[in-house]
């Protein structure tokens, strides 16, 4: 994203309000990145080899393991939804015009991303 704010002729001020957004959003999602890797690390103790076979020798119940297992997921959606959260506090910033600058730049981006 910040390569493509690059070319949106950003004002000093939006620059600065847009720097603090992301610095912000960075450390927020910093800290929830951690703890997703630290229970994708758990989780692959519990699966020890291909993908079960502490599942069955490991002295967790169940429900822990489950639980254990839907905090990825979960973790992972916090993220997102914090990433979406960003791109609409950095939309306030912009002028209409920067935002439809900023639509056209995201397509063709995604389109060379294959996405």
């Amino acid at each position: 994203m910040g390569t493509l704010l690059q070319q949106l002729d950003l004002t000093s001020e939006q620059s600065q309000q847009i720097e603090a957004i992301r610095e912000q959003s960075r450390t927020e999602n910093d800290t929830l990145y951690q703890e997703m890797q630290a229970n994708r690390s758990q989780m692959r103790s519990h699966r020890a080899s291909p993908w079960a076979r502490s599942l069955f020798t490991d002295d967790a119940s169940s429900e822990q393991l489950r639980q254990q297992h839907q905090k990825i997921p979960d973790l992972s959606q916090q993220l997102g939804d914090r990433r979406f959260e960003m791109m609409l506090q950095v939309r306030e910033v912009l002028t209409p015009e920067q935002r439809t600058q900023m639509a056209t730049l995201m397509s063709q981006y995604q389109g060379r991303r294959g996405n």
